[in-house]
């Protein structure tokens, strides 16, 4: 159908139909491959203190995909071959199996501080690793163009292109006790955009709802007990403020794998308390 959609009226060409799906492997599904290059330098001006950063290039061939029906359908041209029909040209089934078919280049770079000193007899120490995007694209297949930048944008495979995302730390250790703050930083993007839906003059619920999914940050407090010979326990408590996921809505039209929150981001399990024993035979 030209517009896409389904239209009700009797005797139009895009009515609602019913077909098979085909889906899962198939016996021709290969490995992906994968060329990658970097460069990095480290500044260390003392023993505790030290800086890094490394820029990345990654170009992902014969990439293993499942096209839904929506990405199928908006693409026709390039997949023929996935619509079976009958006799009389009409569908009867599509194919959505996993395949080997197109190609992702990816950049970034990837920052690392550390420093520490004493103080009072206490040793503190500080530490961030940091990772920013520069370049995110894709193509279906291997002779199609790439797509636009998918840097700080939803796509419904792979890894979401987070333009920035960290991980910090804060340490404080005395005698036979360490205790560490930490915190995960996921930056926001744009969100899913269902089908034939514009940004704007379309309403929705709840009303606070916006076109961007706000940064996720938890953080989380450890404490860290030595004095015993080989061994080491440790108390810890992940999600710290209980923090719920950011609202988004790109797997609530999905297969389930998550409710109004990315799973590829996201926890919903909220704060949690870990218990740890560590002993060294040697």
């Amino acid at each position: 159908c030209p517009s896409g959609s389904v239209d009700t009226t009797p005797g139009s060409p895009c009515n609602a139909i019913t077909f098979n799906t085909f889906f899962g492997g198939k016996p021709d599904l290969g490995p992906e491959e994968a060329k990658m290059s970097s460069v990095g330098v480290v500044f260390q001006p003392t023993a505790d203190v030290s800086a890094s950063i490394d820029w990345w290039d990654i170009k992902r061939e014969g990439t293993i995909q499942s096209f839904g029906l929506t990405t199928i359908l908006q693409n026709y041209t390039l997949f023929p071959e996935n619509f079976y029909r009958d006799a009389s040209g009409n569908i009867t089934t599509i194919d959505t199996r996993w395949v080997n078919a197109g190609e992702t280049r990816t950049k970034g770079l990837e920052v690392s501080l550390r420093g520490a000193t004493k103080i009072g007899g206490a040793r503190i120490s500080t530490g961030l690793d940091g990772s920013y995007l520069l370049k995110k694209n894709s193509r279906l297949l291997a002779n199609s163009p790439f797509g636009p930048s998918e840097v700080g944008v939803f796509t419904r495979s792979g890894d979401l292109g987070i333009r920035w995302k960290h991980s910090a730390y804060v340490s404080y250790q005395r005698g036979d006790w360490t205790s560490t703050f930490s915190q995960r930083y996921v930056g926001g993007y744009a969100a899913y955009v269902p089908p034939g839906v514009g940004t704007t003059g379309t309403k929705f619920l709840p009303s606070q709802w916006t076109w961007d999914v706000q940064p996720y940050k938890t953080y989380n407090l450890t404490f860290a007990y030595s004095g015993i010979k080989n061994l080491t326990l440790g108390f810890g408590i992940k999600n710290l403020f209980n923090t719920d996921p950011p609202y988004a809505n790109s797997y609530d039209t999905n297969t389930g794998s998550g409710s109004s929150w990315e799973p590829r981001v996201a926890d919903p399990r909220g704060r949690s308390y870990l218990l740890s024993a560590e002993y060294k035979f040697f």
